[in-house]
């Protein structure tokens, strides 16, 4: 394996890799090693050298490239961190979120809970995470819309009551409107919109803080920062039908982790979602993560 990652590095350091992303997809299948892998190694190699900047950006378009062929779950080491990453496609998969079992009114809790019941619903769930921060009695901490569960929470547009990451200005919210196109705006944004128009909306989850604002690091991130803690956070693709999940499975700052949003899958806007307590079932790489005591949760299912 190691004698295949160093040919498939030779083979990017000499553009065999093509760069469109069909190409791309074709020539991953003809070398028996991640390919997505081997681009993230490269970008990890060239962005610390300031004398391959021309380098660097061709490398980083073919990463970009790659990743917006993703589909479904993956796993990934950027920089010294392993990823879990989930890209749901709206075109075929159904995104929800969860609070309550809607035919006991009690909070669902936990990961299971929530595939026990899609399953019971003749769903096939794919992937299942919290989906933000939440109170002592389970309740979101902030906005929630909930179209399976007609839950509503208002939006929190307090300040910084405490030092949680919630209240690290700007926060946001990721939501779908009614026309199923997934956005991640800040509060401040929301806030302008009437409460009429924000209920029609199919699902809304406020956290925080952003990592990606209108495609730029969030300004309280520190580069090379030591505050290391499991995060996850979920980001827009620039296509507008792709939303990717991601979740740390050891410690990272936040500059990194905007930065994997960022630079890897482009997104414009990315929200954190929580902490050292998140967990997320994946059917094929995690299919016995399913514990959690939590509040709000989100779901990827296959549409029927």
């Amino acid at each position: 394996m190691l004698f295949l990652g160093i040919i498939a590095l030779g083979l990017v350091s000499f553009g065999f890799f093509k760069t469109t992303a069909h190409s791309i997809s074709r020539e991953s299948s003809v070398i028996s090693i991640d390919s997505f892998q081997v681009y993230v190694d490269e970008y990890s190699r060239l962005s610390k050298s300031d004398k391959k900047k021309k380098e660097f950006q061709k490398l980083l378009v073919k990463l970009q490239q790659y990743a917006a062929t993703i589909k479904h779950s993956r796993n990934v080491l950027f920089k010294n961190v392993r990823y879990n990453l989930f890209v749901a496609d709206l075109d075929s998969d159904n995104i929800q979120l969860h609070l309550l079992n809607p035919n006991t009114g009690i909070h669902l809790s936990s990961l299971g809970a929530v595939k026990k019941l899609l399953e019971a619903q003749g769903l096939q769930p794919l992937m299942i995470t919290n989906a933000g921060m939440y109170t002592a009695e389970e309740n979101p901490e902030g906005l929630f819309v909930s179209e399976s569960n007609k839950s509503f929470f208002e939006l929190d547009t307090g300040g910084a009551r405490t030092n949680a990451n919630f209240y690290l200005k700007p926060n946001g919210v990721f939501y779908l409107d009614k026309a199923n196109t997934p956005h991640i705006d800040t509060t401040e944004s929301v806030q302008r919109l009437s409460p009429a128009a924000i209920k029609q909306w199919k699902l809304a989850t406020q956290s925080g803080p952003m990592l990606v604002i209108n495609g730029k690091i969030h300004r309280a991130f520190i580069q090379e920062s030591k505050n290391l803690k499991i995060r996850s956070g979920v980001g827009v693709m620039p296509s507008k039908t792709k939303v990717v999940f991601a979740i740390t499975l050891n410690e990272s700052n936040f500059f990194d982790f905007a930065t994997f949003f960022k630079d890897v899958f482009q997104c414009q806007n990315a929200l954190f979602l929580d902490g050292a307590i998140s967990k997320m079932y994946l059917s094929d790489l995690h299919p016995k993560e399913l514990e959690g005591n939590f509040g709000p949760m989100i779901s990827v299912s296959k549409k029927h």
